[in-house]
């Protein structure tokens, strides 16, 4: 999971942001997309699977972030790329066309 971490977060740092509070959004999201996995994690049928982890993440993402800001918009935000990060794929895996993505945008948008 560490090196999968790392590896999210070098990619973050890599891309052209629009200012520094979408730059640190994207990062610290990165840091905790995947903290949902330390209470979900279990070995089924011999393959470690983490069914969940996105859902279980958010309040560990939430207390996490409310150490290093007080900033109640950023830790939302954060809080809801943590909760939606496998959505994309999903949609991917199933074929999902265009339309798909935009509502799904729309619905997360919403949620802020």
């Amino acid at each position: 999971m560490f090196e999968h971490t790392c590896q999210a977060l070098d990619m973050a740092a890599r891309q052209i942001y629009v200012d520094d509070q979408e730059k640190l959004i994207i990062m610290w999201a990165a840091v905790c997309h995947d903290l949902g996995k330390a209470k979900t994690t279990k070995l089924v049928k011999g393959v470690w699977r983490s069914m969940g982890h996105a859902p279980a993440g958010v309040a560990l993402a939430k207390n996490l972030l409310a150490r290093v800001t007080n900033s109640h918009d950023v830790i939302k935000v954060i809080a809801t790329l943590v909760r939606y990060h496998m959505e994309p794929g999903q949609f991917v895996r199933n074929g999902a066309g265009l339309v798909a993505y935009k509502n799904w945008q729309l619905i997360c948008i919403h949620k802020l």
